[in-house]
């Protein structure tokens, strides 16, 4: 089996919620997006997206443990797409950083 890097999970968990039932508050989309996450630890993210991982995780395990509201799913998907953005913003930043320092 091929280990994924957590780009790729986290990548693959946004495409999930890619869905209509996703922005319809379906709790089992949610947790079986997370299921491709599970495994993942805060140290495997850029240090900017640790404490956004590790709220999305707590949040998750409430929703996985409790009967959580459709709002409540609505928004801990977008937090969970908000995520992946995130990652894709913070590699142009680093690219642009390295491409700057690079051409001094």
């Amino acid at each position: 089996m091929i280990k994924l890097d957590a780009h790729e999970r986290l990548r693959r968990a946004a495409s999930l919620l890619a869905h209509e039932g996703a922005n319809a508050g379906d709790r089992t989309l949610l947790l079986q997006a997370w299921e491709v996450l599970r495994g993942l630890r805060s140290d495997d993210f850029p240090v900017e997206m640790r404490p956004a991982f590790n709220f999305l995780q707590h949040e998750i395990a409430r929703a996985e443990s409790e009967d959580v509201s459709a709002r409540d799913v609505a928004f801990l998907t977008a937090k969970l797409r908000q995520l992946e953005l995130m990652w894709i913003e913070n590699t142009e930043k680093s690219a642009s950083r390295e491409s700057s320092d690079g051409s001094s």
